[in-house]
């Protein structure tokens, strides 16, 4: 039976306090917890930006110790809230136990942690990836509820984010205009958006002409393990860029993700700043080349081409869009 969250006396009392709550496998998509739901395991809810971190055990449940004050926490996890499935924004408390929101496709929670005291009930519904569009008829949201279909068992995603959102460089919401010399740290994300384990995954990081790759993959503080690594495949991009590939090192859980950070940095320009609305010049990409069992949600490219298939729509068929494929994009003054 589902409790509101709740503040409770905790022990030790002093400068921190803890949050707590469920990750569980929302069957039928309706975002609350009902009898015979079970917990996600293998999932990571980490203080942003930190190593305070928890994995959800077999009943996916999980606790943070973290000092007093507001806080924001994220799920890292593959799967889709249930409450919003698919959405790159979506609103907290939707539905009853949902507490986490989506912002940017990030699983986030906002907390006040009250030293001594506990904060309960922080919960999130998932749903794997069903692979429908947000136009069928049976779509809830963006159209990853059940009614879609089943989900695939190999099914994997890539997301490449900004850090700090184009820091020294103008008018970063829209033409990103940077100048030689810029360095650019990038969150690369691969998420196991399926229900069977993943396997023998390489990805491959490519750079623009005019950039250098300045920075290999660093893990998150939310991922420790093993380090991706060079497996020493590169080559040249059909318009001058360059591409690396590395083996991730580890394999993923249904609902499992890994989290690490790169770098470029522009040496070579200028060009012309073109509108938002049109193609950038220069695209960074991170690309999901290859897996065990083969990917069955989009084709896996071994030596992607810089200006093709970027995007990271969780939700469109594999002859609509390719999840497995996401840039960073900028101009150079």
């Amino acid at each position: 039976m589902w409790l509101p969250a709740a503040t409770l006396p905790a022990a030790g009392a002093g400068s921190t306090g803890t949050v707590s709550g469920v990750v569980w496998h929302d069957l039928d998509g309706d975002g609350r917890r009902e009898a015979g739901e079970p917990g996600v395991a293998h999932v990571v809810v980490t203080r942003e930006g930190t190593s305070t971190r928890a994995e959800t055990g077999p009943d996916g449940r999980w606790t943070l110790t973290l000092p007093a004050g507001a806080v924001t926490i994220s799920a890292i996890t593959g799967w889709l809230p249930s409450a919003c499935p698919g959405d790159l924004r979506c609103a907290s408390g939707r539905t009853p136990n949902q507490r986490f929101a989506v912002e940017n496709q990030f699983v986030r929670a906002h907390i006040t942690i009250t030293a001594g005291r506990a904060v309960t009930g922080v919960d999130l519904g998932l749903l794997p990836d069903h692979g429908d569009p947000a136009s069928s008829s049976s779509s809830q949201n963006s159209g990853n509820d059940p009614g879609d279909g089943p989900a695939l068992a190999h099914d994997l995603a890539a997301r490449h984010s900004a850090i700090n959102w184009y820091a020294g460089c103008s008018d970063p919401d829209r033409t990103r205009v940077c100048p030689v010399g810029t360095r650019l740290w990038a969150l690369g994300q691969i998420y196991n958006q399926g229900t069977s384990e993943a396997a023998g995954i390489t990805f491959v990081l490519t750079v623009p002409r005019g950039t250098i790759l300045s920075a290999d993959p660093k893990l998150d503080p939310s991922s420790p393990g093993p380090v991706p690594t060079r497996t020493g495949r590169q080559g040249s991009t059909a318009d001058g860029g360059r591409w690396f590939e590395f083996a991730l090192n580890r394999s993923l859980p249904p609902a499992g993700a890994v989290w690490f950070s790169s770098a470029v940095r522009i040496v070579g320009g200028p060009s012309t700043p073109r509108p938002y609305t049109s193609n950038r010049d220069h695209e960074s990409f991170i690309s999901i080349n290859h897996l065990t069992a083969g990917d069955q949600d989009a084709p896996l490219r071994t030596d992607p081409t810089v200006g093709r298939d970027g995007g990271h729509n969780v939700n469109w068929p594999r002859w609509r869009d390719d999840d497995t494929s996401d840039a960073i994009e900028w101009n150079v003054q």
